[in-house]
Parts: structure tokens; sequence; C-alpha cells
């Protein structure tokens, strides 16, 4: 959701406090637009010399599905069924948008269920929160496929709609001793909100307790609508566009080496989508390897116990008591410019 309070209070604060609120959102916008991922003139020479991947998934971010309106995810699923051809696809959050009901959660799995031609694995985000669980069942989860291992997460605290919370204690405890039993294998986070740039409550908190382990490789994530890199270390921090309110509806695809992983976006021109020569790399440190022994198949999927979310009174007065700390943590985890 491009209207993530943390990350307009946190440009608010880099814009100065003169130009208001909406000249703040003006400052956001520009900032954040102009760090978009861009077209290359040319295959670049990394990607020449890859070779046949271990595993491929593809990612939908943001689909915000209206219930009855299903024009917009269908061509996704059918350009992914008919070329991309994943082994997987992951669903980050915001799937369906107003009115969020158990119905309309259904509805979305349905067509999931219906039309998409290979497994999916999903995550709630700030706009499907209520009745997630009951359909879709938990958003802490995680498995291996090809020597990498991958974990979804939720936000168990928020304010309905803005995506600005915390997560629960119970969450770091499983977060914590999964990525211990996993420590050896490449690590990639599945959420809807960000770690860089951090626009929710937990961000550092999640970012030192993933840094302990110094598995993680990347996360991947959504929510601001946008076509974003940033690289804070080994970390590389993919935000992709939405596949709904999105001028290209983008989709990405990854395609796992045992080195790296080669990210590929797709948008819709003219009506279908097409490959835009958008070339992205999630480098794997030296002691860090996929394993093609391993094959394609998801394994050692496990999940804790579903946890609805609570909603927070308090975290809607945010925008008036959090702007000083916020634009602190933007500052020190956002790219350079």
């Amino acid at each position: 959701m491009l209207r993530a309070l943390p990350l307009m209070l946190s440009i608010a604060v880099l814009a100065g406090a003169e130009e208001g609120f909406d000249g703040a959102m003006d400052r956001m916008e520009e900032f954040v637009r102009d760090r978009q991922v861009k077209p290359l003139a040319e295959e670049p020479d990394w990607a020449e010399k890859d070779g046949a991947p271990i595993f491929r998934f593809a990612q939908y971010a943001d689909i915000h599905h209206h219930a009855g309106r299903h024009d917009e995810i269908v061509r996704a699923l059918e350009f992914t069924n008919a070329t991309l051809k994943p082994d997987w696809v992951v669903l980050t959050g915001d799937n369906i948008s107003g009115p969020v009901t158990e119905a309309h959660q259904r509805e979305l799995k349905g067509i999931l269920d219906g039309q998409l031609a290979c497994p999916y694995h999903i995550v709630k985000g700030d706009n499907d929160e209520r009745d997630f669980e009951k359909v879709f069942g938990s958003s802490r989860w995680s498995f291996d496929c090809g020597g990498v291992h991958f974990i979804g997460l939720g936000l168990d605290f928020d304010a309905e709609g803005v995506g600005i919370g915390y997560l629960d204690g119970s969450t770091y405890r499983w977060l914590s001793k999964d990525l211990k039993a996993n420590r050896d294998e490449p690590t990639i986070l599945f959420m809807h909100v960000n770690l860089v740039p951090p626009d929710f409550l937990d961000a550092a908190r999640l970012g030192l307790t993933l840094s302990w382990r110094r598995s993680l490789v990347a996360t991947i994530t959504g929510h601001l609508h946008m076509d974003l890199e940033a690289r804070v270390g080994q970390v590389t921090h993919i935000m992709a566009p939405a596949v709904g309110p999105h001028e290209g509806h983008g989709i990405k695809l990854y395609e796992v080496h045992e080195d790296h992983i080669t990210v590929k976006t797709y948008e819709v021109v003219d009506g279908k989508y097409a490959f835009t020569n958008k070339w992205q790399r999630i480098p794997f440190p030296r002691r860090l390897r996929a394993d093609r022994s391993k094959g394609s198949q998801v394994a050692d999927l496990a999940a804790a116990d579903p946890l609805p979310t609570q909603w927070t009174e308090g975290l809607s007065t945010f925008e008036t008591t959090g702007r000083d700390w916020v634009g602190r943590l933007f500052r020190a985890f956002s790219p350079e410019k």
C-alpha cells in the first residue's frame, strides 16, 4: 500500500515539517519513484552465463482482488501458466480488497485452486488480514526447496488497512528456532511490509533477529506498489510492483541458481504481459549455496499455529506520535540515492 504511514512520516521528516502532510506525500512519491528498477538496454553479461536454474518461482504482490471482479487475477494466472511455468507461486499480501470477509477470502482461494497450474504459498497483508487464517491458514510458515530455505510472516498486531504493526512474541520464538535449525542454508523471507525501507514498527527488531543467524540473503515484499530494490550488507531487499493497482500489473519471476537468483519483471504492455528487460540479481555469500541435487520440490513445509491479527487501536495514533522515531529509522536503513 503506497500510503504506508511510517514511510510517509519518514519522508515528512526528510522533506521538512514546513511542507505539511500534503507536501510530504508529494515528496515521498518523488523519492520512491526515483529509486524504481529501470529496464536495461541489453541482457547483462552475468545473465548470459546463467545456464538452467535449479527451480523457479513467481511472486504476486498486492493483487487487491475485488469481490466479483476477476479480470486482473485471471490474466496473471493465465500468463503464469502458459509462459512463466514456475515450480510454485508466492503471494505476498494485500491479496484482496474490500469487502474483506471470509466469503471474499474463499472466492480468491477458489480462483487460485481452480486456475493456477502450480502450488502456491501465501501470507497476509494489511488489507486482507481479517478472516485470513480461516481460509488460508497460518502466516507463519517455512519450507525448503533446492537447498534454499524460505520463511513467510505476517504482522500479528496492526491497525486495519494500514500495515504499521508488529509481531507477537510467539512469532519471534518460532522464527528463532526455525533460523537456528536452518542456519547453513541461504534463507529468504517473504512478508508484505518492508524491512528496507522500514515501514512497520518491528522492522529494526526483526532485522536484528534475522541478522543473528547470518543466513538471510533476501527479503521479498510488496506493500508500496512500486518496483524497488535495496541492498544492505549481504541482504538484497526486493519490493515488487502490484499485480493490481500499478500501471504495469507486475509479476516477478525468480530463477534460482547455485550462487545467485536471477529476477525478471513482467508487466502488461498493450493488454498483454511481456518481459520488461528489468534484470535483478540476488547474490549468495560464498558460504551459502543452493543445492541442485535437492531438486525443485518443496520439502519440510512447517507452520506455526494460525494467529489471527489483533487490531490495536493505539497504532492509529502513530501519525502524530511516531514522526521522529520513524524518520531516524528510515534514514538509517534506506539506500543511498
